[in-house]
């Protein structure tokens, strides 16, 4: 019976890693290793070669899908241990191909709507909007209602940190798609120079990114939301050490 009930949780922690909420993480189709970064299946049934992309993820969707229909000698099936090796490492340099795409978009991306952030006072909050003041109120408030340009262009500086701050607290190993939302928009609202309690914020939001990252059954919106935190920080924030 312990054999039989040992071998039954192995097999569901297999089946875990590839089924969650309908979503499964792709797998190389050499080595059965999971992809370095996430794309969703429903982005990659959307999206072609030639398609213009919209947002990070879908760059990074046709970046893969042009990979895949290349020539690469690591989608062939493997053979001799000879050519095992050299798939090997023409997948790690897919991946780092990949890693390097993502920050490029993500930054690129992120630089575009932050620039595009109207000034504080240039659009009026909705009439009889109370900015929350608690971090219960706040996540609450975030939970049920959509992140606007109004709200986030409006928010100053110590609004902006202590968001930030709360978003630490909030990262967690399954982040709901508006929470999201919402830490991309308040990290546009960061303005530089930043002081070296600003930086102190942003690497601590960072690292804990880092380490939830590498936990295992992650589902593609909480793995998405921790490698943006991560580009954005290291690339754009100028910590670029928090990006190896």
């Amino acid at each position: 019976m312990t054999k039989r009930r040992k071998s039954s949780q192995k097999t569901q922690s297999k089946k875990s890693r590839t089924e969650q909420d309908g979503a499964p993480r792709q797998l190389d189709p050499v080595f059965g290793q999971y992809r370095a970064l996430p794309v969703s299946l429903e982005v990659l049934d959307r999206v072609t070669e030639d398609s213009i992309p919209t947002n990070a993820e879908e760059y990074l969707a046709i970046v893969r899908k042009q990979a895949e229909n290349s020539s690469s000698v690591m989608f062939v099936p493997r053979s001799t241990p000879d050519e095992s090796t050299e798939a090997q490492r023409e997948l790690v340099t897919e991946q780092q191909n990949d890693v390097d795409s993502f920050h490029s978009a993500v930054v690129e991306e992120f630089r575009l709507q932050r620039d595009q952030l109207p000034e504080a006072g240039t659009l009026d909050i909705p009439s009889g909007f109370i900015f929350p003041l608690t971090f219960t109120s706040w996540r609450q408030y975030m939970m049920t209602h959509d992140p606007t340009v109004e709200l986030v262009s409006n928010m100053d500086h110590e609004l902006t940190i202590k968001l930030l701050i709360y978003s630490t607290k909030w990262l967690s190993p399954r982040i709901p798609q508006r929470l999201s939302q919402w830490m991309y928009a308040i990290m546009t609202r960061v303005s530089e120079p930043l002081e070296a309690s600003d930086v102190s914020v942003l690497r601590d939001l960072a690292k804990r990114a880092k380490t939830l990252s590498n936990r295992d059954q992650l589902d593609d919106t909480t793995l998405f939301t921790l490698q943006f935190v991560i580009t954005i920080v290291g690339a754009v924030f100028g910590q670029r050490d928090l990006l190896s």
